[in-house]
C-alpha cells in the first residue's frame, strides 16, 4: 500500500540487508535515470536509541522534505505509519504519487522517530548516514539531521539516532574565578556572577531557552540562550549582584528556566551556589623587632603599609620577631598557621625555609592570637638588604576578604658602620718651623650607624709617633662628622726643602667593628721650605666675625715676609688687577686704586727669596664695607596717625630695628644703637645704648616727645642721627552733662526733674579726637548713642552713665545722679492761676467801696480788741459778727 511502512521482521531485515548489500555492488543497480519526480523512493535504516542501543520497541515515522524553503510532511496526514521495530529496523516506500511530482534533486529531507518511550524528544530523530545501502557509520558519527535526496537512487539507508537534548549550567564563575565553594565576596561590591549553557545531549538544539539567576529575594537576571550543538556549550550569561554589609546568600542559575526544551533530564537545569558575603580576614598585628640598636613596633601594620621601616641589624648578630595575628573580617576564621620566611626581594617569591611556623587557632572577628616569637639570625648574610615576611594563614586554609593583607614585611639593612677621613691628601708647601692647621671631617660611609665613640688621631712621620687625638662621637650612616676635627702641626725646623707626612687615622683604637678595616688612614704630604713666608697685615678699621674679615676701602694694607734668605719682592693681585710689586706700592688701600665697591675682593700674593725659593701663591678675601647702618623705628598699638602728626600712648610698644643684618657678605654688622628722647618737660635724656627688642619709655605726661638716634658698625661706619616726633595722649574726653541748659556741676544736691527736663551731652578731647559716638545708660542698662537732647520720665533716683573715647582708645566714664520728682503741673497750675485773677480783678470793681469800709471797721474793731486783751489778759474771742461779714463777703 503506498505509502504505508512496511512491518518486517528478523529474517525479512536480514534480508533487506543482503539485498542492500547486493545493492551497493551491483553496477546495474545503480545505472539509469532515477527521477524525484517519478521515481518511488525506499527509506530504510537501523533505530538507535540515544545511549547508542538499538531501539527495541515500536514506534512511529515521518518523513519531512524541504521543497523552495518549505518543509512538508509524508504521510500527507497527521497521522504517523507504525513501523515494526523489531531489531531496530525500519522502513517505509514514498511513491513517486504521493511526493506529488514535488520534490527535485537535491531537496532536502529527513526522518522523523517518536522516540518518547525511550526518554527522548518526542517526533524528533537525527538521522545519519552517506545514503548509501548498507553504510556501517556509527550512529554517533554524525549529527547532521537534514539529507539530500539523491538521484539515480531509489533505494537508500538512514539510520536515525533518537535525539537526546540535556541542558545544564556549566563554567560558573565569582568575579571570573571558577566557582568553589567556601567561597566570600566583599561587602557592598558588585558581584559578577556568570554562567555557560552546556548541551549535554547527543543533538542539536535550536530552540530559544532562557538563563535565570535568582535567590530568595527573587529575579536578579536573565539572558536567552540560542542554538546549542550536542555537546557545545554558548555563553558566557552574566549577571550583577549588589552585595549588602554581610551574610550568606545562595543563589540558583536555572537553564530553560520556562521550560521551552523538552530534555531527556529536566532535573539537572538548575546549579546552587552560595556565597559568604564578608568573611573573615587575618593579619599580623602588633609586630616588634629588637636588634642591637634598639626596637621597633608596629601596632597596626596597615598603618605603615604592611612594611617596617629600614631597620639596622649589625652583620653577624640576632634579631627578636614577635607578631600576633588579628581577624579583622567579619566572620570566624577557621585554623591556620603563621610563617616566618626570608624572600629574595621586597614582596618577592620566598627565598630560603621558613625559619618559624606556628598553628593560629579559630579567631572571632576583632579577636587575635599569639604572641608568636622567633629569632632571625644574620651569620653568613651579606651586607646589604634582607627582608622577612610574616604571612598569617601561610597554606591559605583560610577564605579571607582580602588576601593580601596577610603579610608583614620586615626590611632589615644588614651591615657595618665604615670611617673613613674626609680629606683631600694633596701635597702642601709650608715654611720650616711654621704653624700649620690641619682639618679633616670623618665620613661613616657604612651601611650603619655607629653605636660608639671612637678616636681620631694624628701621626708625621719626622718625629715618628702621634703627635694629637681626639675623641669622635657616634657618626650615621652617609653622614659626616657634626665639626672638622683641628689640629696645628708645627713643621719641623729644617734648612732644607724635605717632604714630610702626616697621617690621620680614624679609629685607631679599634672601638667599632667596620665594614672595611683598612679604609681608616690617610696621608698628607708637606713640602718643607726654608723659604720666604708672606703675610697680609690689615690695619684699622678692620672687623673680623669668625668667618669673614671686613674692612673700609680706605683700610690700610701691607705685607711682612719672613725668610732666612735676604731680601724678598713681593707681586700682589687685587682681583683681576694687577700684577702690582709692593715694592714700588707700599703700603696701600682699595680706594687708591678706585676699587671701592662694597663686597667681597680677593688679595692674591706671594714672594721670592734671595735664593729663589718661590713662596706658594696664597689668597686672602676682605669684605669692603663703606654704608652705614639703616635704623628704622617700629610703632605698635596703639597708634593714630593723622597726617604728619603721629599719636601714642605712653605705654605704645616703639622699637628700634636695622637692616643689613642677615647679609653678612655684604655688611659688618651693627655693633651699637644710641638715642635719646626729649621728654614733655623740656629736657633731653641722655644718649643710651638701645638693646633689640626693648620698647622705648616716653614717660607719663601728654604732650610731645621727639626721639632721636643713629647706629653704628664695627668699622665706624655711623649713621647720620634720625628724628623723629611723636605727641603723647593718655587723657580720656572730657564728658559733660546739661540739664534744660545749666551744666549738672552748677546744680546744687541733687537735680531734681520731670518727664519735661532735657538732657544734653558733650565730649571734648583735646588730644587726638573724639573716636566714634557717645553712648549712654540708665542705671547700668543698655547702651544707647547719643544722637541729641532727650528725655526720661521714671520717678525716683536714678543713674545715668556716660562714655566717650579718643583714637588712641582713652575711654572716659561718668556718671550723673538724679532725682525724677513725677510729673511737671506748674504749668496747669499758672493758668488757672491767672483766670482766677481775672475773675478777681472782675469783682473788684463792684466791690471795691464797700471792701475798704468793711477794712476801716476792722482795723477799729482789732484796735479794740488788742486794747481789751492787754487789759484784762483775756483770751481772745473770736467775733461771731466777723464770721458774718465774711460770709456776707463771700455772698456779696
Amino acid at each position: 500500500m503506498a505509502g504505508r511502512l512496511k512491518v518486517v521482521g528478523r529474517r525479512t531485515a536480514t534480508v533487506l540487508l543482503a539485498l542492500s548489500m547486493l545493492m551497493m555492488v551491483s553496477p546495474f543497480l545503480m545505472t539509469g535515470e532515477v527521477r524525484a519526480q517519478s521515481e518511488d523512493l525506499w527509506i530504510w535504516g537501523m533505530i538507535f536509541d540515544s545511549d547508542g542501543s538499538v531501539l527495541s520497541y515500536d514506534t512511529n515515522l515521518r518523513v519531512w522534505v524541504q521543497h523552495n524553503g518549505t518543509w512538508k510532511g509524508f504521510p500527507s496526514n497527521d497521522t504517523w505509519d507504525v513501523v515494526g521495530a523489531e531489531g531496530g529496523w525500519y522502513s517505509y516506500n514514498l511513491t513517486w504519487e504521493e511526493k506529488e511530482a514535488t520534490w527535485s534533486d537535491g531537496d532536502l529531507y529527513r526522518i522523523q522517530i517518536d522516540c518518547t518511550p525511550s526518554g527522548g524528544l518526542a517526533e524528533n530523530a537525527t538521522s545519519n548516514g552517506t545514503g548509501s545501502a548498507g553504510d556501517p557509520v556509527s550512529p554517533r558519527g554524525s549529527y547532521n539531521n537534514e539529507l539530500n535526496w539523491l538521484p539515480n537512487n531509489t533505494s537508500q539507508q538512514w539510520d536515525v539516532v533518537c535525539s537526546s537534548v540535556d541542558l545544564i549550567p556549566t563554567d560558573i564563575r565569582i568575579d571570573n574565578i571558577p566557582y568553589t565553594p567556601p567561597m566570600g565576596v566583599y561587602p557592598f561590591s558588585t558581584v559578577n556572577i556568570s554562567a555557560r549553557v552546556t548541551n549535554n545531549g547527543m543533538t542539536n538544539i535550536s530552540e530559544n531557552n532562557t538563563i535565570v539567576l535568582r535567590n530568595a529575594s527573587g529575579l536578579i537576571g536573565q539572558d536567552t540562550a540560542v542554538t546549542i550543538g550536542p555537546g557545545n556549550s554558548t555563553g558566557p550569561y552574566y549577571f550583577a549582584w549588589n552585595a549588602p554589609d554581610d551574610g550568606y546568600f545562595c543563589f540558583n542559575i536555572t537553564v530553560d528556566y520556562y521550560d521551552n526544551v523538552t530534555e531527556t533530564n529536566e532535573d539537572n537545569n538548575s546549579e546552587m551556589i552560595c556565597l559568604t558575603v564578608g568573611a573573615a580576614d587575618l593579619t599580623p598585628s602588633g609586630i616588634g623587632v629588637t636588634t642591637d640598636y634598639g626596637t621597633e613596633f608596629y601596632a597596626d601594620a596597615s598603618a605603615t603599609g604592611y612594611r617596617s621601616n629600614v631597620i639596622q641589624i649589625t652583620a653577624g648578630t640576632t634579631a627578636g620577631i614577635v607578631s600576633n595575628v588579628t581577624n579583622v573580617g567579619s566572620l570566624t576564621s577557621e585554623v591556620c598557621s603563621l610563617d616566618y620566611y626570608n624572600t629574595a626581594r621586597e614582596g618577592g617569591p620566598i627565598d630560603g625555609p621558613t625559619f618559624f611556623e606556628s598553628g593560629v587557632v579559630s579567631l572571632n572577628p576583632g579577636s587575635d592570637d599569639g604572641p608568636f616569637i622567633a629569632s632571625w639570625n644574620t651569620q653568613n648574610l651579606s651586607f646589604g638588604n634582607h627582608y622577612v615576611n610574616i604571612t598569617a594563614d601561610y597554606y591559605d586554609d583560610v577564605m579571607e576578604i582580602n588576601p593580601l593583607n596577610n603579610t608583614f614585611i620586615l626590611r632589615f639593612l644588614v651591615g657595618l658602620p665604615d670611617y673613613i677621613p674626609d680629606t683631600m691628601p694633596l701635597a702642601q708647601d709650608v715654611t720650616a718651623g711654621s704653624l700649620v692647621p690641619i682639618e679633616v671631617n670623618v665620613t661613616n660611609i657604612g651601611l650603619l650607624d655607629a653605636l660608639n665613640n671612637s678616636t681620631i688621631a694624628f701621626y708625621d712621620d719626622f718625629f715618628m709617633g702621634r703627635f694629637a687625638a681626639q675623641h669622635v662621637l657616634p657618626i650615621g650612616a652617609g653622614q659626616n662628622s657634626t665639626q672638622p676635627y683641628r689640629v696645628d702641626w708645627q713643621a719641623p725646623p729644617v734648612g732644607v726643602l724635605t717632604s714630610v707626612n702626616v697621617t690621620i687615622v680614624v679609629d685607631d683604637t679599634g672601638n667599632i667593628t667596620e665594614m672595611d678595616e683598612l679604609n681608616n688612614a690617610t696621608t698628607i704630604q708637606f713640602w718643607v721650605h726654608p723659604g720666604p713666608v708672606t703675610t697680609l697685615n690689615v690695619r684699622t678699621p678692620q672687623y673680623f666675625n669668625g668667618t669673614h674679615l671686613y674692612i673700609k676701602s680706605t683700610t690700610m694694607l701691607n705685607f711682612t715676609v719672613e725668610t732666612t734668605a735676604g731680601p724678598t719682592d713681593t707681586v700682589f693681585f687685587l682681583d683681576d688687577f694687577g700684577p702690582l710689586d709692593y715694592s714700588l706700592e707700599g703700603e696701600f688701600n682699595f680706594a687708591q686704586f678706585s676699587m671701592t665697591a662694597e663686597g667681597p675682593h680677593h688679595i692674591n700674593f706671594s714672594s721670592v727669596d734671595n735664593l729663589l725659593n718661590m713662596e706658594p701663591w696664597k689668597s686672602e678675601m676682605v669684605i669692603i664695607d663703606d654704608s652705614p647702618p639703616e635704623t628704622l623705628m617700629d610703632i605698635g598699638e596703639p597708634l593714630y596717625v593723622d597726617g604728619p602728626t603721629i599719636w601714642v600712648r605712653s605705654h605704645t610698644d616703639i622699637q628700634l630695628s636695622w637692616t643689613k643684618e642677615d647679609e653678612p657678605e655684604l655688611a659688618a654688622g651693627r655693633e651699637q644703637t644710641r638715642y635719646r628722647i626729649f621728654e614733655y618737660v623740656q629736657n633731653w635724656t641722655s644718649w643710651a645704648d638701645y638693646a633689640l627688642g626693648t620698647p622705648l619709655v616716653l614717660g607719663s605726661g601728654d604732650g610731645e616727645r621727639y626721639v632721636e638716634w643713629y647706629s653704628v658698625d664695627y668699622l665706624g661706619n655711623t649713621e647720620i642721627t634720625t628724628n623723629r616726633t611723636l605727641k603723647v595722649d593718655d587723657t580720656p574726653p572730657v564728658i559733660t552733662l546739661l540739664i534744660d541748659g545749666t551744666p549738672y556741676d552748677d546744680i546744687e544736691g541733687t537735680p531734681q526733674v520731670t518727664d519735661t527736663t532735657e538732657f544734653t551731652l558733650t565730649a571734648v578731647d583735646t588730644g587726638c579726637d573724639i573716636k566714634g559716638d557717645i553712648t549712654y545708660n540708665w542705671d547700668g542698662g543698655d547702651s544707647e548713642t547719643y544722637t541729641g537732647a532727650f528725655k526720661f520720665g521714671q520717678p525716683g533716683e536714678h543713674t545715668i552713665f556716660v562714655t566717650s573715647g579718643d583714637n588712641l582708645d582713652n575711654t572716659n566714664t561718668v556718671s550723673f545722679e538724679v532725682y525724677f520728682v513725677g510729673p511737671n503741673h506748674k504749668p496747669i497750675i499758672a493758668i488757672i492761676c491767672i483766670i482766677i485773677m481775672i475773675l478777681m480783678g472782675v469783682l473788684v470793681g463792684y466791690k471795691r467801696p464797700l471792701l475798704m469800709a468793711r477794712k476801716k471797721i476792722r482795723e477799729a474793731e482789732d484796735k479794740l480788741l488788742k486794747e481789751e486783751e492787754e487789759a484784762v489778759g483775756e483770751e481772745e474771742i473770736m467775733e461771731p459778727e466777723m464770721e458774718e461779714d465774711t460770709a456776707s463777703e463771700e455772698v456779696i
